[in-house]
Protein backbone atom coordinates (compact mmCIF):
# COMPACT_ATOMS: atom_id res chain seq x y z
CA UNK A 1 0.00 0.00 0.00
CA UNK A 2 2.85 2.34 1.07
CA UNK A 3 4.52 1.65 -2.38
CA UNK A 4 1.70 2.70 -4.81
CA UNK A 5 0.79 5.44 -2.63
CA UNK A 6 4.34 6.59 -3.09
CA UNK A 7 4.20 5.64 -7.12
CA UNK A 8 0.95 7.60 -7.56
CA UNK A 9 2.45 11.01 -5.82
CA UNK A 10 6.20 11.18 -7.82
CA UNK A 11 3.80 10.82 -10.94
CA UNK A 12 1.68 13.55 -9.61
CA UNK A 13 4.84 15.88 -8.51
CA UNK A 14 6.12 15.04 -12.50
CA UNK A 15 3.26 15.90 -13.86
CA UNK A 16 4.05 20.24 -13.63
CA UNK A 17 7.30 19.90 -15.02
CA UNK A 18 6.55 17.86 -17.85
CA UNK A 19 3.79 20.31 -18.78
CA UNK A 20 6.08 23.34 -18.40
CA UNK A 21 8.67 21.61 -20.13
CA UNK A 22 6.08 21.28 -23.57
CA UNK A 23 4.27 24.55 -23.08
CA UNK A 24 5.84 27.96 -24.26
CA UNK A 25 3.71 30.85 -24.58
CA UNK A 26 4.71 33.47 -27.20
CA UNK A 27 5.79 36.67 -25.83
CA UNK A 28 3.09 39.68 -26.71
CA UNK A 29 3.79 42.65 -26.68
CA UNK A 30 1.88 45.45 -24.65
CA UNK A 31 2.46 48.30 -26.94
CA UNK A 32 -0.67 48.94 -28.66
CA UNK A 33 -0.63 48.50 -32.82
CA UNK A 34 0.45 51.63 -34.91
CA UNK A 35 -2.51 52.73 -36.63
CA UNK A 36 -2.56 54.27 -40.29
CA UNK A 37 -3.37 58.32 -40.01
CA UNK A 38 -6.00 58.98 -42.42
CA UNK A 39 -5.06 61.56 -44.82
CA UNK A 40 -6.75 65.09 -44.46
CA UNK A 41 -9.55 65.74 -46.95
CA UNK A 42 -10.63 68.34 -48.78
CA UNK A 43 -14.19 70.21 -46.96
CA UNK A 44 -16.93 68.77 -48.79
CA UNK A 45 -19.37 71.68 -49.50
CA UNK A 46 -22.65 71.30 -47.99
CA UNK A 47 -25.74 70.35 -50.42
CA UNK A 48 -26.91 73.35 -52.43
CA UNK A 49 -23.31 74.94 -52.56
CA UNK A 50 -20.72 75.52 -55.28
CA UNK A 51 -17.59 72.98 -54.00
CA UNK A 52 -14.70 75.22 -53.12
CA UNK A 53 -12.10 76.34 -56.14
CA UNK A 54 -9.14 74.42 -56.82
CA UNK A 55 -6.00 76.39 -55.78
CA UNK A 56 -3.89 76.62 -58.98
CA UNK A 57 -0.26 77.11 -59.24
CA UNK A 58 1.63 80.26 -59.97
CA UNK A 59 2.40 80.45 -63.65
CA UNK A 60 6.16 80.01 -64.67
CA UNK A 61 8.61 82.89 -64.83
CA UNK A 62 9.91 82.96 -68.20
CA UNK A 63 13.77 82.30 -68.01
CA UNK A 64 15.57 86.24 -68.97
CA UNK A 65 12.28 87.83 -67.69
CA UNK A 66 12.72 87.46 -63.93
CA UNK A 67 14.93 90.35 -62.89
CA UNK A 68 14.92 93.25 -60.45
CA UNK A 69 14.26 96.73 -61.18
CA UNK A 70 17.97 97.68 -61.08
CA UNK A 71 19.08 95.80 -63.98
CA UNK A 72 18.78 98.85 -66.48
CA UNK A 73 20.07 101.13 -64.67
CA UNK A 74 22.93 98.75 -63.79
CA UNK A 75 23.42 97.98 -67.82
CA UNK A 76 23.17 102.09 -68.25
CA UNK A 77 25.71 102.89 -65.58
CA UNK A 78 28.53 99.83 -67.15
CA UNK A 79 27.80 101.25 -70.46
CA UNK A 80 28.98 104.53 -68.35
CA UNK A 81 31.89 103.20 -67.36
CA UNK A 82 33.34 101.10 -70.42
CA UNK A 83 32.90 104.52 -72.30
CA UNK A 84 35.06 106.63 -69.94
CA UNK A 85 37.80 103.38 -69.91
CA UNK A 86 37.71 103.56 -73.90
CA UNK A 87 38.34 107.59 -73.27
CA UNK A 88 41.08 107.00 -71.07
CA UNK A 89 42.83 104.53 -73.41
CA UNK A 90 42.50 107.39 -75.97
CA UNK A 91 44.13 109.33 -73.67
CA UNK A 92 46.50 107.84 -72.58
CA UNK A 93 47.74 106.71 -76.23
CA UNK A 94 47.88 110.23 -77.78
CA UNK A 95 50.36 111.52 -74.48
CA UNK A 96 52.71 109.03 -75.90
CA UNK A 97 52.65 110.21 -79.03
CA UNK A 98 54.21 113.26 -77.79
CA UNK A 99 57.42 114.31 -79.71
CA UNK A 100 56.49 112.53 -83.15
CA UNK A 101 56.52 114.55 -85.91
CA UNK A 102 53.98 115.94 -88.09
CA UNK A 103 53.41 114.65 -91.08
CA UNK A 104 50.57 115.46 -93.39
CA UNK A 105 48.43 112.90 -93.72
CA UNK A 106 50.39 110.86 -91.45
CA UNK A 107 48.39 108.04 -89.11
CA UNK A 108 51.31 106.16 -87.20
CA UNK A 109 54.00 106.77 -84.40
CA UNK A 110 56.49 107.55 -87.82
CA UNK A 111 54.27 110.85 -88.29
CA UNK A 112 50.72 112.27 -87.80
CA UNK A 113 48.61 115.62 -88.94
CA UNK A 114 45.75 116.75 -86.57
CA UNK A 115 42.78 114.11 -87.10
CA UNK A 116 45.60 111.13 -88.00
CA UNK A 117 46.60 111.45 -84.07
CA UNK A 118 42.47 110.49 -83.43
CA UNK A 119 42.37 108.28 -85.56
CA UNK A 120 45.17 106.52 -84.33
CA UNK A 121 44.58 107.31 -80.82
CA UNK A 122 40.66 105.76 -81.21
CA UNK A 123 41.62 103.14 -83.51
CA UNK A 124 44.31 101.82 -80.66
CA UNK A 125 40.95 101.69 -78.28
CA UNK A 126 39.53 99.60 -80.62
CA UNK A 127 37.12 102.74 -81.63
CA UNK A 128 36.82 103.47 -85.69
CA UNK A 129 36.54 106.62 -86.29
CA UNK A 130 36.31 108.65 -89.69
CA UNK A 131 39.80 109.87 -91.00
CA UNK A 132 39.72 113.84 -91.99
CA UNK A 133 38.97 116.47 -88.84
CA UNK A 134 35.64 117.64 -90.84
CA UNK A 135 34.20 114.00 -91.01
CA UNK A 136 35.28 113.51 -87.22
CA UNK A 137 33.68 116.85 -86.35
CA UNK A 138 30.44 115.41 -88.15
CA UNK A 139 30.52 112.31 -86.15
CA UNK A 140 30.11 113.86 -83.02
CA UNK A 141 28.28 115.99 -80.26
CA UNK A 142 29.16 119.32 -78.44
CA UNK A 143 29.75 118.76 -74.70
CA UNK A 144 29.97 121.23 -71.59
CA UNK A 145 33.84 121.89 -70.55
CA UNK A 146 32.74 120.71 -66.87
CA UNK A 147 31.32 117.40 -68.79
CA UNK A 148 34.28 116.75 -70.70
CA UNK A 149 36.36 113.69 -70.08
CA UNK A 150 40.03 113.00 -71.18
CA UNK A 151 39.76 111.23 -74.52
CA UNK A 152 37.21 113.61 -75.89
CA UNK A 153 38.04 115.82 -78.77
CA UNK A 154 38.93 119.32 -79.00
CA UNK A 155 38.09 121.40 -82.20
CA UNK A 156 39.74 124.44 -83.59
CA UNK A 157 38.37 126.57 -86.92
CA UNK A 158 41.81 127.86 -88.36
CA UNK A 159 39.92 129.23 -91.05
CA UNK A 160 36.52 129.48 -93.24
CA UNK A 161 37.22 126.30 -94.61
CA UNK A 162 39.49 124.21 -92.42
CA UNK A 163 39.54 122.23 -88.87
CA UNK A 164 41.87 121.56 -85.85
CA UNK A 165 41.12 118.70 -83.84
CA UNK A 166 42.93 117.40 -80.42
CA UNK A 167 42.24 115.16 -77.62
CA UNK A 168 41.55 116.79 -74.22
CA UNK A 169 43.74 116.07 -71.53
CA UNK A 170 41.92 117.21 -68.48
CA UNK A 171 42.62 120.57 -66.71
CA UNK A 172 42.08 122.82 -69.82
CA UNK A 173 44.92 121.31 -71.60
CA UNK A 174 44.96 118.79 -74.89
CA UNK A 175 47.42 117.13 -76.87
CA UNK A 176 47.91 117.47 -80.69
CA UNK A 177 49.69 117.47 -83.79
CA UNK A 178 49.76 120.86 -84.46
CA UNK A 179 52.03 122.06 -88.42
CA UNK A 180 54.50 120.83 -90.47
CA UNK A 181 57.92 121.44 -88.85
CA UNK A 182 56.31 121.26 -85.05
CA UNK A 183 55.74 117.99 -83.01
CA UNK A 184 52.78 116.39 -81.29
CA UNK A 185 52.68 118.44 -78.02
CA UNK A 186 50.74 119.49 -75.18
CA UNK A 187 49.24 122.93 -74.87
CA UNK A 188 46.57 124.82 -72.60
CA UNK A 189 43.43 126.32 -73.29
CA UNK A 190 44.55 129.81 -72.15
CA UNK A 191 46.82 130.32 -75.16
CA UNK A 192 45.78 133.16 -76.89
CA UNK A 193 45.78 131.81 -80.09
CA UNK A 194 43.44 128.90 -78.80
CA UNK A 195 41.28 130.65 -77.26
CA UNK A 196 40.86 132.64 -80.24
CA UNK A 197 40.02 130.14 -82.46
CA UNK A 198 38.43 127.22 -80.18
CA UNK A 199 35.11 126.12 -81.21
CA UNK A 200 33.84 122.99 -79.06
CA UNK A 201 34.39 120.10 -77.11
CA UNK A 202 33.01 117.21 -78.22
CA UNK A 203 32.26 113.25 -77.84
CA UNK A 204 31.80 110.59 -81.27
CA UNK A 205 28.60 109.92 -81.08
CA UNK A 206 29.71 106.07 -80.90
CA UNK A 207 30.63 106.80 -77.08
CA UNK A 208 27.63 109.21 -76.38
Amino acid sequence: MFQRYAVLRAGLMSLPLMLGACSVTRYHSTRPADRAVPAPTAPVAERGQAPPPAQQPPPPVPDGLASSPSVASSDADTAAASDSFTLERVALTARRMVGVPYHYGGTDPRGFDCSGLVFYAYREAGVPVARTSREQLRASVPLDVDRALPGDLVFFRTNKRAWHVGIYLGDQRFVHAPSTGRAVSIEKFDDEYYVRHRIQIRRLDALN
